[in-house]
């Protein structure tokens, strides 16, 4: 006989950080409405197991304390942090940070054109989002891939792979949070800007796995 054991459901929900203030159709309100309608057994949070253990608000990742917390204060459900911490943590983010300062004072006027271009792309697409949907839209997670294809050309080999191993940590937190819960509705968030990749990979880790499935994006669509 087959396994029989009923299958996990992966969902993933782009979130804006600060900008969900730039975006009324998708502000704090909107995110928890998201979070009601899907009603998560676990719910995987872009935090440190730190961060999300003491709760504290945080500066970029506003949803946190307008929106999340008051959420897992409200369910009582399981969270777990998608970040790395410590060494990792550490490594990763100073890695990024030097890659992208040493292009900067290689090339600082093409530094600066690329900060006008993601300037002007952010304010075409926080204008452009009027809707959860929208957000989490194959659109939006084109004008990202293109984003990072750009700036994996200007920084080069060590922001490329900073990046892919910075998401592959998060793609296999959510693939064994999944396979740890068979038959439950597992909510990942993640800032919007790693929608594109995240999706991709969770796609080829559910098929591997065969034991959870990756749910629509929120417009529906595949």
């Amino acid at each position: 006989m087959g396994d029989a054991s009923p299958r996990a459901t992966v969902h993933l929900v782009p979130t804006l950080h600060q900008y969900h203030l730039a975006v009324p159709g998708y502000g704090f309100d909107a995110l928890t409405r998201v979070l009601d309608a899907l009603r998560p057994d676990v719910l995987l949070c872009e935090l440190s197991e730190r961060a999300l253990r003491e709760r504290r608000p945080q500066v970029v990742r506003q949803e946190y304390q307008h929106s999340v917390f008051p959420y897992l204060a409200r369910r009582g459900i399981p969270a777990v942090a998608l970040e790395p911490g410590g060494d990792l943590w550490d490594e990763l983010v100073t890695r990024a940070l030097e890659a992208e300062q040493q292009f900067k004072d290689l090339a600082p006027a093409r530094h600066a054109d690329h900060e006008r271009r993601l300037h002007a792309m952010l304010g075409n697409l926080l204008r452009s989002w009027d809707s959860p949907a929208a957000v989490d839209s194959a659109r939006t997670e084109l004008v990202f891939e293109e984003k990072h294809a750009r700036e994996n050309e200007l920084f080069g080999a060590a922001y490329r792979e900073n990046w892919n191993r910075w998401n592959e940590h998060f793609a296999q937190t959510i693939g064994r949070t999944a396979q740890a819960h068979p038959g439950q509705r597992i909510v990942a968030l993640a800032g919007v800007e790693h929608g594109y990749w995240l999706r991709r990979r969770l796609r080829e880790l559910a098929t591997a796995a065969g034991t959870w499935t990756l749910a629509s994006r929120l417009d529906g669509k595949d």
